[in-house]
């Protein structure tokens, strides 16, 4: 009898549900003959649709048009059914064991409702936990917890594959993302094969995006990644988004930046095929892809995530037009890309070539410039390259050779150009790390034999928080026996010792030869001996055997020790050039200056090399054959679109400029990757016909290309840089009468689809 109570007031109860519902949503004034309890509502007044909305509205409601009765049946089950988001409170604070029991611990019906939202929430919880043991140093990594968030992640699409959960739909693409970046590849492909049988809801153009990065990643051949990149587009409006990710498609409106119909276009499509075929050495379809991306989005922030791949698989001078391109369109390139951009530029360094190490000084900071200006953030160890790039100027070819007094002018200037260096990014917010600081003891104080240095880099060390470390004391120990000051060595030695001591450590091998070369610098062998035969750990043999090995080292570089021929005039030119590209970044930032509006001015080193004179044309006539390129023919404007304007410094330039500006870029892209695919292609025939392991495209940059290019803001201060040309406007007009038919012809070519 008690059950049959309770199903007849549950039926009573829907009846009143069902009533109350058609009264509010007819605006009925008529009352109702049993007024149930209204959510947000007192007693006897009828519910308006927006408190019915908000009392019955689910993720279901809100996205997909039910009947009447299904609205009513869905809700009065899920009044009486555990809702799942009710048992995945706030996961990102969960353990992967919390996660893990949590999910598993789900009935069928709960897992029936878990929501796209709650779905979304688990995957990504799972890849934080992944991801953060990623980054762990190896000794410090749990594996267990990838292997046991992977198992999960199979689980659970295991459970998506026997439709358990029903309700998870456009967000599906994720779980295909976190196989991805763990190069799940059998779970990875088993899921994406399901997925792509699925509606257009779950097999998504993101789902998609996500699988064509996921072949990439494998040995999957270009031509199989093309096939899903077309059926991705034939699955997504397939006319008019096959139109617009053509390379010769036409905006309607190039003066805006948001357009109608083009802001929904899924351009993660687009991100995805540029990075697939330049994996696959398809760069010319690449960069147009590129040029297509730029175009629908001229800002395109999406893509500058995607950088960091982008990057390191591209000669230095085409990853340098990609950076800086990206740092123009003012979205902050990623923290990776700038990375990427320093550590391709980096390698570049040597200490015996002068200018060589200068120039890739000043390409770092311009590149940190623009990264700044650009929007993103300054990474830490990075600018700390840079600094400490600046301190070994000191160890350059033929400086250490240097009589007293010009060793001591030259490290003045350097540690000048330092100091103004490291105030001005600690103005930006970024804190020199301490190896900083160990390289400016050993090679200000130690090379430039001015002990004062010394001094200032411990203070300015300390001041930011710093604790002397054991490279702290040896850094200190190498400095003192260039300086020939024997008691620094001793103090030095004794702190050295006693920050063993602290860790419970005992000097080893590596502190005794740097003891050892120190005293012998200071003429003072005996005092190494005397320190180290304190050191009883330490076989006495072995200590005489390194002091001999040293000893004859020292007399040996004596003896071979080249005069250099160098003067410090020569140097100290380098130097000044870039104390003056470290004023204009200074003044950049306390103008305020816009980042855009500078490398359109030509005041930004945009490239590391010149523009080739076969795609130079006069700007009048560069205009025109843009406009031929990216309008309509019935209705070019009779203006130039892209006229320069004048703005104030806190403005952006207009969009239709910096649509012109990126495909100025593209063009400069598409005629020095033909080089670069012809040299990688040629080295990597050598390299076989050798016997050699071929080499990366990142290798193959021909260094020789950038001596005498310019790449310092200062050079650029004035404007007219090196996108102007070889060759002035002024020139080619004169020449060609405005119209340079051998570039333009070379531009077309060069932009021709299917070859």
């Amino acid at each position: 009898m008690s059950n049959l109570l309770q199903r007849l007031r549950l039926l009573d109860r829907q009846i009143q549900h069902q009533r109350s519902w058609l009264d509010a949503f007819r605006g009925s004034s008529t009352s109702a003959i049993v007024r149930p309890l209204r959510l947000g509502t007192s007693r006897g007044s009828h519910p308006n649709s927006a408190t019915l909305q908000r009392a019955y509205g689910t993720e279901a409601t809100k996205t997909a048009a039910k009947t009447y009765r299904t609205r009513h049946f869905d809700f009065a089950k899920r009044q009486y059914e555990p809702k799942a988001r009710q048992l995945l409170p706030q996961l990102k604070t969960k353990s992967l064991d919390d996660i893990i029991e949590i999910y598993d611990g789900l009935t069928p019906s709960q897992k029936s409702n878990l929501s796209d939202k709650n779905f979304f929430d688990l995957i990504n919880s799972l890849r934080t936990r992944i991801n953060l043991e990623k980054f762990k140093p190896e000794q410090q990594r749990d594996r267990s917890i990838s292997e046991r968030g992977l198992a999960l992640g199979e689980r659970i699409a295991l459970d998506l594959r026997n439709s358990r959960l029903s309700n998870v739909g456009p967000d599906a693409f994720v779980l295909l993302t976190l196989f991805t970046e763990t190069h799940t590849w059998d779970a990875g492909n088993e899921f994406w094969a399901w997925l792509r049988e699925q509606n257009d809801i779950r097999a998504s153009a993101k789902a998609y995006s996500i699988a064509i990065r996921m072949l990439a990643a494998q040995d999957t051949d270009l031509a199989e990644i093309e096939s899903v990149y077309q059926e991705a587009l034939t699955r997504s409006h397939a006319n008019f988004v096959t139109y617009h990710f053509s390379p010769t498609s036409v905006l309607p409106d190039r003066t805006q930046e948001h357009l109608s119909g083009i802001d929904e276009l899924p351009t993660s499509l687009l991100s995805s095929i540029i990075i697939a075929r330049l994996q696959r050495g398809d760069t010319k379809n690449a960069y147009l892809a590129l040029d297509t991306l730029l175009r629908l989005k001229p800002r395109g922030a999406a893509l500058a995530k995607d950088l960091s791949e982008i990057l390191p698989e591209r000669p230095l001078t085409e990853a340098w037009a990609l950076f800086s391109m990206m740092c123009r369109t003012k979205v902050g390139p990623a923290n990776l890309a700038f990375r990427a951009m320093i550590s391709l530029v980096k390698p570049t360094v040597t200490l015996a070539n002068r200018d060589r190490h200068v120039w890739v000084i000043r390409a770092m900071l311009s590149a940190a410039y623009m990264q700044a200006g650009g929007g993103g953030v300054l990474v830490n160890n990075v600018i700390s390259e840079i600094l400490i790039a600046i301190t070994q100027i000191m160890r350059l070819d033929g400086a250490s050779d240097l009589p007293a007094d010009q060793r001591e002018l030259l490290a003045s200037a350097v540690h000048e150009v330092y100091e103004s260096m490291s105030v001005l990014f600690v103005k930006l917010g970024v804190t020199p790390s301490l190896s900083v600081y160990h390289s400016a003891i050993v090679n200000f104080a130690g090379q430039g034999r001015q002990k004062e240095f010394m001094t200032l880099a411990l203070e300015h060390a300390k001041a930011l928080g710093y604790k002397p470390t054991i490279v702290t004391h040896r850094s200190v120990i190498t400095a003192a026996g260039q300086l020939q000051d024997s008691d620094t060595i001793a103090s030095g030695w004794k702190s050295l010792v006693e920050e063993r001591a602290r860790l419970n450590q005992y000097p080893d091998a590596t502190d005794a030869h740097i003891l050892t070369k120190a005293a012998l610098l200071a003429n003072k062998p005996e005092l190494a001996r005397a320190m180290l035969a304190e050191m009883t750990h330490l076989d006495t043999a072995e200590v005489d055997r390194v002091v001999s090995r040293i000893v004859e080292s020292e007399e040996k570089r004596e003896i071979e020790a080249i005069p250099s021929r160098a003067l410090v005039e020569d140097i100290l030119t380098h130097v000044g050039k870039l104390n003056d590209d470290v004023q204009v970044f200074r003044e950049y930032i306390d103008a305020g200056e816009s980042v855009d509006q500078l490398a359109i001015a030509g005041k930004l080193p945009m490239t590391l090399t010149r523009i080739p004179d076969e795609i130079v044309l006069p700007e009048a006539e560069m205009q025109r054959l843009y406009d031929e390129l990216t309008t309509d023919a019935t209705s070019l404007p009779t203006t130039p679109v892209v006229a320069p304007v004048l703005l104030e410094p806190s403005a952006s330039v207009p969009i239709a400029t910096l649509r012109y500006e990126n495909w100025k870029t593209m063009n400069y892209l598409l005629a020095i990757s033909q080089r670069s695919d012809a040299a990688y292609n040629a080295a990597v025939d050598e390299a076989i016909a050798m016997g050699r392991r071929p080499p990366t495209r990142a290798e193959t940059s021909a260094l020789g290309e950038f001596k005498g290019v310019p790449v310092g803001l200062s050079d650029f201060k004035h404007g007219g840089g090196v996108a102007q040309g070889v060759v002035g406007d002024e020139v080619l007009d004169e020449l060609n009468g405005g119209l340079n038919f051998g570039a333009r012809q070379r531009i077309l070519e060069l932009r021709r689809t299917g070859d």
